[in-house]
């Protein structure tokens, strides 16, 4: 199944780290957001694959982290400076700006699978609703100076997962996944790296969640540990399902790009 796969397109992004790629969830366009180490504007995509065409880069300030799509595909929000959120839709045509910002940016959002709410982390949780323009809470992640890197909401929308740094090998706190319930209370708090938890991704039917860390892990919606790999000393940065849910794609620190099984069973490598 991966015999035939090869590169369609790449890009350079000098001097600037890609933080986000996301899919559309209806149509075949990919998002990508990168923040730049020089104070340049930060690289914010959109591309159609299956034109092979940019349909246009949004030049924002030198913070850009997340993004996220909404259930529809229609719409896309960007993370900026100061955790500005701006909403583009999926022609790249700008919509609007959210009223509610974070002074030290937002490391991730995600947007809810039912409604125009969108999740977002970096030392507390938010909860902001988009067509109101509100910020409806505010969820204390009870660490201390403790980035939250990752958050993804369940498909069910009844509650939602994040990631955080930790600093263990610091002296400090540990790096942990944590299972809220929507209105922001702790369900499981699961300690399975001794690195950062970078990114977390959802099947589509919601049984399993795989989380980027020093090893790739494979939970159950109930926090159950269903795997967990360390392939090398690289820690991973980037996971994603394919579409039948029966494999996972992990990238690595070097740029490494894995493809495995739900258990683990590494099945080939992809390098720069």
């Amino acid at each position: 199944l991966t015999s035939d796969w090869k590169k369609l397109k790449a890009w350079i992004f000098g001097s600037a780290t890609v933080s986000r790629v996301e899919w559309n969830p209806k149509y075949p366009v990919l998002a990508i957001a990168a923040f730049s180490h020089e104070e340049k504007p930060a690289i914010i995509q959109l591309y159609d694959v299956a034109k092979d065409q940019i349909i246009r880069n949004l030049p924002d300030t030198i913070l850009g982290r997340g993004v996220s799509w909404s259930p529809t595909g229609e719409e896309v929000a960007f993370v900026g400076k100061k955790g500005r959120i701006s909403i583009f839709t999926k022609n790249g045509q700008f919509r609007k700006t959210l009223s509610f910002s974070n002074p030290g940016s937002l490391f991730d959002i995600d947007w809810h699978p039912t409604k125009n709410w969108l999740l977002g982390v970096e030392e507390d949780i938010f909860l902001i609703d988009i067509d109101r323009d509100t910020l409806l809470a505010t969820y204390d992640d009870g660490s201390k100076e403790k980035g939250i890197l990752c958050c993804a909401w369940h498909p069910s929308g009844s509650f939602f997962v994040t990631g955080d740094y930790g600093h263990e090998n610091e002296g400090g706190e540990p790096s942990y996944l944590k299972y809220w319930d929507k209105d922001g209370t702790l369900l499981k708090r699961i300690r399975e790296s001794k690195y950062e938890n970078r990114n977390v991704k959802w099947r589509k039917d919601g049984k399993y969640l795989a989380a980027a860390a020093d090893v790739l892990l494979v939970l159950s919606d109930k926090g159950e540990i269903i795997g967990k790999t360390k392939f090398d000393n690289n820690n991973l940065w980037g996971v994603e399902w394919n579409n039948k849910g029966d494999k996972i794609l992990s990238s690595d620190q070097a740029g490494n790009i894995r493809v495995s099984v739900i258990n683990g069973t590494f099945l080939r490598i992809f390098t720069q």
